[in-house]
């Protein structure tokens, strides 16, 4: 169940990392970037090593390597520059000083750092090199990599990475198999009325359950929400598209994530599942009594029929 608060200033922490062939060019291109798709179990500078199956991060490979990644909102660019010890992460379209983060590889090889926006630990496992990318699975706790699919990318070229964001642009509002995703660009300057079931209070007993209607006003980064019938209470925040194509964003006093999954677009309405970051229930196609509609009295008929 989701939760208002009363107006704050809300930063959604963006999360820290959470964007061969057989010719002798090829194998030259190949030994560049670090791609390489034998078992081999020593430590080389210029390649992933590959053992047990999978690909391993080693701080050799790592030192001195930049990478570039696409942020799951499709439309930034982070840079990775990585050290022995330390990676330094810059936007590339803003000018800030980058941020430094310490790191380590663990015995199977993954990179592992604190986020100290959500005070856990994350875990980065390559799954797979191209010619121009190594896929990427990112998770809080070692167990969760073994069965998670990529979610993110490291680019070796700048230019790569663009073209990935280009192309995303394009689809930006249907995954592979033709489901409705959020977008910053689908969102930016649409008002949506959010319809879902409250409880008076926190026993939440059948009898207490009542519908509510909020009104959901976007920005290409911003949102700002308020209840119809309780205009007082209004959340503002920054939020993010991540690459399934959900809506996150950072709420206080809670200090949590909250996630917001379109499970179907109807001319009326987009039925939703909402839920903490990281709940089990996310991974679930079946909505619950959740909506975004596009019209108040579509939203209001819909009440007055349930």
């Amino acid at each position: 169940m989701k939760k208002y608060i009363a107006i704050s200033a809300l930063v959604a922490g963006m999360l820290i990392g959470c964007g061969g062939g057989n010719s002798n060019d090829d194998t030259k291109n190949t030994q560049n970037q670090g791609i390489h798709n034998q078992t081999n179990t020593s430590d080389t500078k210029d390649s992933l090593q590959k053992a047990n199956g999978y690909l391993k991060f080693t701080k050799e490979y790592l030192d001195g390597k930049i990478f570039y990644m696409p942020m799951g909102d499709s439309s930034k660019i982070r840079k990775y520059t990585f050290h022995k010890d330390t990676f330094e992460i810059d936007e590339i379209s803003r000018s800030v000083n980058p941020n430094a983060v310490s790191y380590e590889i663990t015995s199977e090889g993954y990179i592992k750092y604190f986020n100290k926006f959500i005070n856990k630990d994350v875990f980065i496992k390559a799954l797979m090199t191209k010619s121009d990318e190594i896929l990427l699975v990112k998770a809080y706790d070692k167990k969760s990599l073994e069965t998670k699919a990529p979610n993110q990318r490291f680019y070796f070229s700048e230019q790569k990475a663009k073209e990935f964001i280009d192309e995303s642009k394009n689809n930006s509002n249907e995954t592979n198999g033709g489901e409705f995703r959020f977008s910053s660009e689908w969102l930016n300057g649409k008002t949506l009325y959010n319809v879902n079931k409250e409880c008076l209070d926190k026993k939440c007993s059948t009898k207490d359950w009542y519908w509510e209607v909020s009104k959901w006003s976007f920005t290409d980064k911003n949102l700002k929400a308020n209840r119809l019938y309780n205009p007082s209470k209004v959340l503002t925040s920054k939020y993010k598209i991540t690459q399934n194509g959900y809506i996150e964003f950072f709420m206080e006093p809670e200090d949590e994530y909250e996630t917001i999954k379109p499970i179907e677009k109807t001319d009326d309405y987009i039925s939703l599942i909402w839920a903490d970051k990281g709940n089990p229930n996310l991974s679930s196609n079946v909505a619950e009594d959740e909506y975004f509609f596009f019209d108040l009295d579509k939203a209001e008929e819909f009440i007055k029929n349930h």
